[in-house]
């Protein structure tokens, strides 16, 4: 089957006929919505210690630690649930998270943002900034160190002044997430050291991108092996090449562009401009406002969501247009939101949409990106269509969630999932946000892959 035809789906596809709530959308029903979709974090799992966890599953499972799937993806949720309804619960189970994320053995985890080690330090350090609370700092600043200690010095090309985390170069697992994570950790009290580390981490970065002969940069994911039945076909062929901002291009420049505002380092900015030429050259080239999924394997096939699609890749163009005069930037998120409004916009109507409601692959993530794009443009299509997929999120809800595939190859791998980037939380946060856009006071829930929206801090001196 070649990668652009349908895929086999987890549930049919949208009919566009709600078959809930029919009321027209305002703050106080997205609100309702949100904590509906919530509800399922209201029952974690209760540890000896004291503190709380999510398994990856609504049906029950072992505590989950990670962003991706589990409690450190959950927590920046329920800090904003606690914010939106001055439930005091909501609060508590945010901390209580927080202090099994604190109490964990970093050593048995992976390094990487999403599924490892940056991840639990990114939401530790958001703890300590939002609640002043000393044990989620000296957490988070150990989480740096585990990262530091994990390192591997390029020796072959910089006697050892950059680092690198496996041999990866992407945002998901590998050296730019890393960085982007040290960034925040960076800003609390002590942690300048850490600062350091992530500059490290973006000479490596810097020294293995490569030139695509129109002055422009991109690069490729470096010694990571994929999942099997993911990608594995384009990987026997040599390294793989995404240009979008999970497991690509993107993501590295968003990172370059974040350390860029903690630094002062023009060097960085430089180099994320030059990558966003690189992305702005194709999706202007190919069907405008969508740039393909990969190089060799993809390139006829085009994601909508966050992972792969312009709902992620409009990001990284929204953190340059906020920091540099380039009109393209702005363009570029223009381009990509009217791109995803031009579509059906309906799970399984097409390849790079399959049946999926989450944040990375499916409508939570689209949704999401779509209102930072209303509140930048202020175009009332933007926000309408935002309104038209949480209609459709809140449709497809079951009794257990949203089961849905968490890859497009793999459309019989059907579960549902609480966790940020596949599950409740991610599909509660989209309409938290959009609580917030409709009720005047606008602001999506703080993770890594909003941290343009939240900086950090202040830039070092």
């Amino acid at each position: 089957m070649s990668p652009d035809q349908p895929f086999g789906q987890a549930a049919p596809p949208h009919t566009g006929q709600p078959t809930h709530d029919t009321a027209p959308m305002d703050a106080r029903r997205a609100l309702a919505l949100a904590l509906s979709a919530a509800g399922p974090l209201s029952d974690p799992l209760e540890l000896p210690s004291g503190g709380l966890a999510w398994p990856r599953h609504p049906d029950g499972g072992e505590p989950d630690p990670t962003f991706y799937y589990g409690t450190a993806g959950i927590v920046p949720l329920l800090l904003d649930l606690a914010r939106a309804t001055g439930d005091k619960t909501w609060t508590s189970r945010a901390l209580r998270g927080g202090a099994y994320l604190a109490a964990l053995p970093l050593q048995d985890l992976e390094p990487g943002l999403v599924r490892g080690v940056a991840g639990v330090g990114h939401t530790l350090a958001l703890l300590a900034q939002q609640t002043g609370e000393d044990t989620f700092r000296r957490a988070a600043l150990a989480g740096g160190d585990e990262l530091l200690r994990r390192a591997t010095p390029d020796n072959d090309r910089d006697n050892g002044t950059g680092l690198h985390w496996q041999g990866w170069t992407d945002l998901d697992g590998g050296t730019a997430g890393i960085g982007l994570a040290l960034t925040r950790i960076s800003a609390l009290d002590g942690g300048e050291r850490h600062l350091d580390t992530a500059s490290r981490a973006a000479a490596w970065l810097l020294r293995h991108s490569h030139d695509d002969g129109r002055g422009t940069t991109y690069w490729d994911a470096g010694t990571w092996v994929p999942p099997q039945g993911v990608h594995a076909d384009a990987h026997r062929r040599g390294k793989l090449i995404f240009p979008n901002l999970v497991h690509g291009t993107a993501g590295i420049g968003y990172f370059l562009a974040l350390l860029y505002e903690r630094t002062g380092d023009s060097a960085y900015i430089r180099v994320a401009e030059q990558a966003a030429g690189h992305l702005w050259r194709l999706l202007t080239a190919e069907p405008t406002g969508l740039v393909h999924h990969q190089r060799d394997d993809g390139e006829s096939l085009y994601y909508l969501g966050h992972c792969h699609g312009p709902a992620g890749t409009g990001r990284f163009f929204a953190t340059l247009a906020r920091r540099s005069p380039d009109p393209r930037w702005p363009a570029a998120v223009r381009l990509g939101a009217d791109a995803l409004t031009s579509r059906p916009l309906a799970p399984g109507s097409e390849a790079g949409l399959w049946v999926n409601y989450g944040n990375c692959c499916g409508l939570a993530g689209i949704g999401d990106f779509l209102l930072h794009a209303h509140r930048e443009s202020g175009n009332p299509g933007h926000l309408a269509a935002a309104v038209k997929l949480a209609t459709i999120i809140e449709t497809h809800r079951t009794d257990g969630g949203w089961p849905h595939a968490e890859h497009r190859r793999l459309p019989g791998q059907v579960r549902a999932f609480l966790g940020w980037d596949q599950g409740t939380a991610g599909i509660a946060g989209f309409l938290l946000h959009l609580r917030t856009v409709l009720a005047g006071t606008p602001r999506s829930v703080s993770t890594p892959f909003n941290a343009w929206e939240h900086p950090a801090g202040a830039p070092r001196p």
